[in-house]
């Protein structure tokens, strides 16, 4: 239990650190390398992202079936649902170099008439590179897996905390004399060998993991695959939704575009990053309101509540880019990448409704109803490419976003909350009248919040922070008395009670 608590504790400070070191990240890449370099590497990334699917589609199988091996104290099934994995991921890395080969080619073939040649030869040999990064992966993910079941999280998160904080520093370092995109890719094949290799020697030495082959298991290989598939499916849906703009603009107008657009999509990464951390603590709450309760009641009840807390945080962010967004890119990127704050607003706006409703995906996967989300989302990814293609055409980057927004609002804004409804048996009606009592108190620190925009100081860096820090103020003071209802106001108060309760003890252990 400790170490689920630590971990948990971890997992902040990792979504933290991962997402100032990539606000921290980016810009110094771009100075160093430069706007097509890092295009560049943002497109190979894109279109290697479709083979690094392979990386997920037995993680779900394996961690469920040497669980439920181990919960039984069956070491033989343990060590060859490990084995069995391991062979099936073999063959996966045979594919994936084939499939990274065949994508070297046809990314010439396919860019030749939008980039360079020397890009070209460049582009070529980082996708064999990120290819091999995959294959490392692969054959690395069965000891990730047992170290999960086992539930070494600290172990985890602080090897994620420290690759995340390490790899930018050893990047920024070495390209201050290697400025390309192909020496940012080298690296972090290094480090994820050195990650692997140290997974591999704790797995072994630690806890005493052994992959041991005891012959075949037809049923076990089955039910592995069969109850990965959904997994895979999502993760291509998803790689099909969010990485098909920057490969259309690479072939429209090439690796320069593709930059203004990676800065918009790093936005509204960070974005999700932040949104969605609100709703995965609730999985056993929704679990349990269902299997032992079994009431559709309380399952709508908690969907509102974690939607309006969601909506709390979102609407901070969303707000805050919406006044100060165009200035923060301006000085972090630089002013040729003004452009990509219209690419994260338009994204950002619709995917708040996922950010509010995600609850309704822990939901629909308690109740067995998730594969429809996923399917969907293919389709709507599908809808959007071909969007994108056209949209892209006439009105650039902001033609692929408003594509991918329109997508979004169909799929998230439409279909699921149809969905929910009529097959979840969720209170729709009441959820959106819960949100829409919220939104005069947000509007009002929206205005507010321009009326901040009206200080001036000479440095421009500590007139943005000071921005940012009263808006943040005012936005606080305008959601306790406008936009709270007595429930989430007692989650304040208990929360405050609690660090009360903490500094008498510590003053008393003082004494």
């Amino acid at each position: 239990m400790r170490q689920v608590r630590i971990g948990a504790i971890l997992s902040i400070i990792y979504t933290v650190t991962h997402t100032i070191v990539n606000l921290l990240y980016v810009p110094v890449l771009l100075k160093w390398i430069g706007q097509s370099e890092y295009g560049l590497y943002q497109l190979v990334g894109s279109i290697i992202a479709y083979i690094s699917v392979m990386q997920s589609l037995l993680s779900a199988g394996i961690l469920r079936y040497y669980c439920m091996y181990k919960a039984l104290g069956d070491e033989v099934m343990m060590e060859n649902t490990l084995a069995i994995s391991k062979r099936i991921y073999y063959v996966f890395s045979l594919i994936v170099v084939v499939a990274g080969l065949v994508l070297s080619i046809g990314f010439k073939k396919f860019y030749q008439s939008s980039i360079d040649q020397k890009e070209l030869r460049e582009a070529q040999i980082m996708i064999m590179i990120l290819t091999a990064n995959i294959v490392v992966n692969l054959t690395n993910f069965v000891y990730l897996a047992a170290i999960t079941a086992n539930e070494r999280f600290v172990f985890l998160k602080l090897l994620d905390i420290a690759t995340t904080i390490l790899q930018p520093v050893v990047i920024i370092l070495v390209i201050r004399h290697l400025p390309y995109a192909i020496t940012v890719v080298g690296i972090q094949l290094i480090i994820n060998l050195i990650v692997a290799v140290t997974r591999l020697i704790y797995s072994k030495k630690v806890i005493k993991v052994k992959v041991i082959y005891h012959g075949k298991d037809k049923a076990l290989t089955k039910s592995i695959l069969v109850f990965s598939l959904g997994v895979f499916f999502a993760a291509l849906a998803d790689q099909l939704f969010w990485k098909a703009d920057q490969i259309i603009l690479g072939k429209l107008y090439g690796t320069t575009i593709v930059a203004i657009y990676a800065v918009g999509s790093q936005m509204y990464t960070n974005y999700m990053t932040v949104g969605l951390s609100v709703s995965g603590v609730f999985l056993p709450k929704v679990t349990q309101i269902y299997n032992k309760e079994k009431n559709e009641e309380g399952l709508s009840k908690i969907f509102s509540k974690v939607g309006r807390i969601s909506f709390l945080l979102a609407a901070l962010i969303l707000c805050g880019f919406t006044l100060f967004g165009q200035e923060f890119i301006a000085l972090w990127a630089g002013e040729e990448f003004s452009e990509a704050y219209y690419v994260a607003l338009i994204v950002m706006i619709p995917f708040t409704v996922d950010i509010i409703q995600n609850i309704g995906l822990t939901i629909l996967q308690v109740i067995n109803k998730y594969t429809f989300r996923g399917v969907m989302y293919f389709v709507i990814a599908l809808i959007n490419i071909v969007g994108t293609f056209f949209m892209a055409k006439y009105w650039g980057m902001t033609g692929a976003a408003i594509a991918t927004a329109i997508s979004m609002f169909i799929g998230n804004c439409l279909i699921m909350n149809v969905y929910y409804k009529c097959v979840a048996k969720l209170d729709i009606k009441n959820f959106w009248i819960e949100i829409l009592k919220m939104l005069p108190g947000i509007l009002l620190t929206l205005c507010l919040g321009y009326a901040i925009k009206l200080i001036s100081i000479s440095n421009i860096w500590i007139e943005l922070l000071v921005h940012i820090i009263l808006f943040v103020i005012i936005y606080s003071i305008c959601c306790y008395f406008f936009v709270l209802n007595k429930y989430e106001k007692s989650i304040i108060l208990n929360f405050k009670n609690k660090i009360k309760r903490m500094m008498r003890k510590n003053y008393k252990g003082q004494e």
